[in-house]
């Protein structure tokens, strides 16, 4: 027997990241009937963890904030 709502999901996005979250907010805005599986927290994965160059103000002087 799996998760509550699994069943009757028309969608299952896997991983709760930036680019996951979006993706089930917007499908769900929709009213898509979307699910979301996450092995962690929101944004514990790479979107939490990478560089990136997302964040500008969390640069330090240097060639990283050059770049971005």
């Amino acid at each position: 027997m799996g998760s509550p709502g699994i069943e009757r999901a028309e969608v299952v996005v896997i991983g709760g990241g930036l680019i996951g979250s979006a993706v089930a907010y917007y499908l769900a805005r929709r009213g898509v009937r979307t699910i979301l599986l996450e092995r962690g927290g929101l944004l514990d994965g790479s979107s939490g963890a990478c560089v990136g160059f997302v964040f500008v103000q969390t640069k330090k002087p240097g060639m990283k904030l050059k770049l971005t």
